[in-house]
């Protein structure tokens, strides 16, 4: 686990290779949303649907769960890749 702080949290997107690559790998757009001020960012994958329907839930949860798998499988490698290179320039620190 890495403690993460306003600077790294600039730094993190630029280590990750590229986000095209991450696109291509989960297959769809995604919105990458940099909060220069805050101690994270966002990666936003939307649908719309009538969550208001209970009808609508059993395709509601089936395509959160797929696509979560999908952006997890798409940042995992990229994530650590750029959480090492953090340790390395001693910008993010080791919990362990």
């Amino acid at each position: 686990m890495f403690k993460i702080d306003k600077i790294s949290n600039r730094i993190i997107p630029l280590q990750v290779k590229g986000f095209a690559e991450v696109e291509s790998n989960f297959g769809q757009e995604l919105e990458w949303l940099l909060l220069e001020d805050k101690k994270s960012s966002r990666i936003q994958f939307r649908k719309p649907f009538d969550s208001d329907n209970r009808d609508n839930w059993p395709e509601i949860i089936e395509w959160l769960v797929s696509n979560m798998t999908l952006l997890e499988k798409a940042l995992r490698q990229p994530l650590a890749e750029a959480g090492s290179k953090l340790k390395v320039l001693g910008i993010a620190e080791s919990d362990d």
